[in-house]
């Protein structure tokens, strides 16, 4: 999609040359400029034929790319990271390049399959 304008909601831009749609502004972590070609997704076409969009893949399919980031990064980090649900959005989103809901959906996955524990002030993989 190409950016060509912004709203108080979000950015608009032009997805495959022919479709208008906005990028809501609270799914947006990085600063957009005119004219900045980015991939992006389609969330939803609505009745009234306005798309929404997203820089985010669908689905899953992020969380599960998150888990795998986060298990590879907390290796390297000797199994702490001093980043956790209590963190900041922006804290996260430098960190991840992710906004702090899909974070806590990874780390919430991660837990249930009891391979991360929370500590104060971060996660541990326990793997």
């Amino acid at each position: 999609m190409i950016i060509f304008g912004k709203t108080d909601m979000g950015y608009k831009a032009i997805v495959d040359g022919k479709y208008s749609g906005l990028l809501f502004e609270n799914q947006v972590f990085e600063e957009l400029f005119y004219a900045d070609e980015i991939k992006g997704y389609v969330t939803q076409v609505r009745n009234d034929r306005k798309v929404d969009l997203s820089l985010y893949a669908p689905g899953n399919v992020k969380i599960e790319n998150l888990e795998a980031r986060l298990e590879r990064e907390l290796n390297s980090r000797g199994g702490f990271w001093a980043i956790d649900d209590k963190s900041s959005p922006e804290t996260i989103n430098l960190e991840l390049g992710v906004s702090k809901k899909v974070f806590k959906k990874a780390t919430g996955a991660l837990f249930k399959k009891r391979k991360i524990s929370f500590e104060d002030g971060g996660i541990r993989w326990i793997g």
